[in-house]
Formats: C-alpha cells, sequence, structure tokens
C-alpha cells in the first residue's frame, strides 16, 4: 500500500468518526423536547448524515480492496503444512 493510498484511508476513517458523532449528537437532540417542525428537521439531517455515512463507507472499502496486494502464486510463500 502506498503512503498516498494510506492517507486518503486514515482520512476517510476520520470523516466517518466524525459523521457517527453528528449522528449520535443529532440523536441525541431527539431526546429533548422539539416542535414537530424541529424533529423532522433533525430527522432529515440524520437521514442525509446516514446516507453520506454510507457512501464514506463504501469509498473506504472500495480503497482498502484497491490497496490489497496480491502476489503471483510463483510468489507466495512456501507451504509449510507438509502437503503438496
Amino acid at each position: 500500500m502506498s503512503d498516498e493510498q494510506q492517507k486518503q484511508i486514515d482520512s476517510l476513517k476520520a470523516a466517518i468518526a466524525e459523521t457517527d458523532k453528528t449522528i449520535e449528537e443529532r440523536k441525541a437532540m431527539l431526546l429533548q423536547p422539539q416542535s414537530p417542525q424541529n424533529r423532522r428537521a433533525i430527522e432529515a439531517s440524520i437521514a442525509s448524515l446516514e446516507a453520506e455515512r454510507s457512501r464514506l463507507q463504501d469509498e473506504l472499502n472500495d480503497l482498502e480492496a484497491a490497496a490489497v496486494e496480491v502476489r503471483p502464486v510463483d510468489e507466495a510463500p512456501p507451504n509449510d503444512s507438509g502437503e503438496n
């Protein structure tokens, strides 16, 4: 994995953590008395944040999958199990 890939992965993980924190804060707001209009706005905000979190997670999964190094079979370490 290159340094650039690792930086992108770390950045996405940080963005996901920040999004999770914001979602939890908004959910906590729903536990407080709210007008129906405010409640709908908060719920819409949570839905939007959850969609963004899902998008970030998909991007992270793609980056992590792309960063996996696959070696050809002839470069693989020897089989230590004793089987041929």
